[in-house]
């Protein structure tokens, strides 16, 4: 071991056992602790505001998965979910979970992507919302092609397609007390395949990436500490939900039971709409909140800063970059009550790998920048024929 410590090597070993345990068992859960809290909330540019709590959070995702079993799906089986991150989208995908369905995760309105999916085995299901009509007709040519069991519209189905089931029609008829439920749930297991989200191809071409059951739950419980979520935490994200951050951040919601407040991310992107986000952010009196660098650097600029308002969020997550400390000093400054500045250094593949807790007291360190790694991870770096290399030499 002593030659290994001259090697760029690193590996931070558990220091707690790892979960056993399905993600909806994690929400089952929460619920039973806090089934009034509001789980998820969503809110949107012109303020409007959608909630679901733990407990109907649980009992939409009974519902629905027993609907989807009577429809024929079953543990192994592949579903496409082609929805934004609203409280649809974590109904849907909690009962697929909750049967063994591996759900394949895409941009809601990604309809050219349909084709380049027919390589997925045991694709049975498809599920779209109707704000993207284009994706509805591709839904429907794909499904023809393919020996699709289920197809499900949240919102308005077409009519005349015997095809397409409404979601809100299954999650009604659905029996959240179901024995052939409570069975199905019994036979999932750690193992099987629980997700399927893409890269954001800042690196290349998106590729898919396959989670099981127990390397995502597990990477997500070790992803909370090192965001200093809790079940008093209220979490503001505008990342995408089919994006390995947003993602993430509704994933705590059944891990450590706090509440999640979602944001259509491609309004968030429009400039004009720092306004809109801070008014969000007071109102839902966050505590966390997903800001990119360029987000801050608005809030900076924005006139009608109210500080005041935000005196309730404490931690900022941040990265996909390097974060030049000036910025985050005047970040400060403007928000007296922010207690930390996280730099995340995540990716599709593991979540999140590392993070960097800015302070007030400690931005001037020397070791500003320099990330530490959660627990289970191992780290090195390797040469072109993926050999460990020594300390100060590059490679992979």
């Amino acid at each position: 071991m002593t030659s290994m410590s001259r090697m760029s090597y690193l590996h931070k070993p558990h220091t707690s056992p790892m979960s056993h345990r399905l993600l909806f068992e994690h929400l089952d859960e929460q619920a039973s602790m806090y089934p009034d809290k509001e789980a998820l909330v969503y809110r949107d540019e012109h303020f409007r505001r959608k909630t679901i709590t733990f407990k109907q959070y649980q009992q939409r995702s009974h519902a629905l998965a027993a609907r989807l079993l009577e429809l024929g799906l079953r543990r192994g089986d592949a579903a496409i979910s082609m929805l934004p991150g609203d409280i649809e989208y974590m109904v849907v995908n909690m009962a697929l979970n909750r049967i063994g369905v591996n759900a394949v995760i895409i941009e809601p309105n990604a309809d050219g992507t349909l084709p380049f999916l027919e390589n997925i085995k045991n694709i049975k299901a498809v599920i779209c919302c109707d704000q993207f009509p284009g994706v509805i007709s591709a839904v429907q040519g794909f499904i023809h092609r393919k020996s699709i069991k289920v197809a499900i519209v949240v919102g308005i189905a077409p009519e005349g397609d015997q095809r397409l089931y409404s979601y809100e029609d299954l999650v009604q008829q659905g029996d959240d007390t179901s024995s052939a439920l409570k069975q199905a749930q019994a036979e999932v297991q750690m193992d099987d395949h629980a997700l399927v989200i893409f890269t954001s191809g800042s690196t290349g071409i998106p590729k898919p990436i396959q989670f099981t059951n127990h390397g995502f739950v597990n990477s997500s419980i070790f992803s909370a500490p090192k965001l200093k979520a809790s079940s008093e935490s209220i979490f503001f994200c505008d990342a995408p939900f089919d994006w390995i951050t947003g993602l993430s951040v509704s994933t705590l919601v059944a891990i450590v039971g706090c509440t999640v407040v979602s944001f259509p991310p491609k309004v968030a992107f429009k400039s004009e709409m720092t306004g809109t986000l801070l008014r969000c952010v007071a109102e839902e009196r966050a505590t966390h909140a997903v800001f990119i660098s360029y987000f801050m650097m608005s809030i900076l600029e924005y006139d009608g800063l109210d500080t005041a308002s935000l005196s309730a969020l404490q931690y900022i997550s941040t990265g996909g970059q390097p974060i030049d400390p000036t910025l985050l000093k005047r970040v400060f400054q403007a928000l007296p009550a922010l207690c930390e500045i996280q730099i995340v250094y995540a990716a599709t593949e593991f979540n999140v790998l590392a993070t960097c807790d800015v302070t007030r007291e400690n931005i001037d360190s020397d070791e500003y920048g320099y990330l530490d790694c959660h627990e289970g991870t191992e780290l090195k770096v390797v040469d072109s024929e993926g050999h460990l290399v020594p300390v100060g030499t590059p490679g992979e």
